[in-house]
């Protein structure tokens, strides 16, 4: 994360303030470490008292941040159609021309009849998240995410958290993700101001 908003000329210069950052699940202090970061850390069962006790699906999104990260959190909420809420809300939690760092197991994206790295990139795209890096190693999928408008037609789209788009004996999940129409006008109103 840090080398990405480097390499894209967002590191802030001396002089200027540091960039706003939200952290969902927040596991350790690591953030809080970097000067030119400042850092709201979220966690619903925080192990360290830097850390928050909030629940992000909860918090009321303003587009405040310069920077939201999701690390290991979008695979662990139960539900499709919170997953899509908490996707729609991190952009809502973003500043035009914010980012958003998700991490998630690559086993949620290739082993489940629900989803696929292809479907899963359009669903970004379409809660307003879209794809400016990514990485991929033996188990997870690394996302650099710039914000964006969000598809008028997002909920329709994404629906049906039980249409299946990858077929295939070794589907062993059932990742999905869906958007509830509520959510997306109330985030789509945030982000338009």
């Amino acid at each position: 994360m840090f080398s990405l908003l480097t390499q894209m000329g967002l590191r802030p210069g001396k002089g200027q303030p540091p960039l706003k950052v939200l952290e969902i699940g927040a596991v350790n202090a690591q953030l809080f470490s970097i000067p030119w970061l400042s850092v709201r850390a979220i966690d619903l069962r925080p192990c360290l008292p830097s850390i928050e006790q909030a629940d992000f699906l909860q918090l009321q999104p303003a587009g405040a941040f310069d920077v939201v990260v999701c690390a290991m959190v979008l695979n662990c909420v139960p539900t499709a159609k919170d997953r899509g809420n908490m996707l729609l809300k991190a952009r809502g939690h973003l500043q035009h021309g914010g980012h958003a760092f998700i991490v998630t197991p690559l086993r949620c994206l290739n082993d489940s009849l629900h989803m696929t790295t292809k479907y899963f990139e359009e669903a970004l795209a379409a809660a307003g998240l879209q794809v400016k890096h990514s990485k991929f190693s033996p188990k997870l999928a690394f996302y650099c995410l710039e914000a964006a408008d969000i598809c008028a037609a997002a909920a329709s789209m994404y629906a049906d958290p039980d249409k299946t788009v990858a077929r295939g004996s070794k589907k062993t999940n059932d990742f999905a993700i869906s958007f509830d129409e509520a959510t997306v006008q109330t985030v789509k109103r945030i982000v338009s101001v």
